[in-house]
């Protein structure tokens, strides 16, 4: 990949050593098995350096992930697509933590006329496009609004 967007810097700059750089800024790595743009093998095989760097750094456990999908090539799919929203969920909203726990902390309770509503929203079995997007939908419904996460300090005061 980095010899088609950048030529030249293969040689410097390749996954062995640049996958570790990104520490300790989360960072999830999704691979089809079958890729050949970006091979799973070559993830892999920089993987435990990265780890060591993100240690180094003092990132927490799990903020560096590897996710591998069997029979998948270099198109995602709507596995990896839910597998990217839990962890953009956990690392991005909820600073590691566990996605379900955070939501069932913070959002608040649902009133009693809720149940009828949320029967209505049923999604097919075997659909996994349409099972992440009404995840989707649910996970921003339940969610208080909470810009000023998203803003510098100097924004929200």
């Amino acid at each position: 990949v980095l010899c088609s967007v950048a030529p030249g810097l293969s040689g410097i700059l390749d996954a062995r050593r640049s996958l570790g750089m990104a520490a300790p800024r989360a960072m999830c790595v999704l691979c089809g098995e079958l890729d050949e743009v970006c091979p799973v093998e070559g993830v892999e095989e920089a993987l435990p350096r990265a780890e060591q760097w993100y240690s180094a750094a003092g990132a927490p456990h799990g903020r560096l992930k590897l996710c591998t999908f069997e029979n998948v090539l270099d198109t995602p799919t709507p596995e990896m697509h839910v597998e990217a929203d839990d962890w953009l969920d956990r690392w991005l909203l909820y600073d590691g933590e566990d996605p379900q726990a955070a939501r069932d902390r913070l959002a608040p309770h649902p009133p009693e006329d809720a149940a009828p509503a949320a029967a209505g929203m049923q999604v097919e079995l075997g659909d996994p496009e349409a099972a992440a997007r009404a995840r989707t939908k649910a996970h921003a419904d339940a969610m208080p609004a909470r810009p000023e996460r998203f803003l510098p300090s100097s924004l929200t005061a």
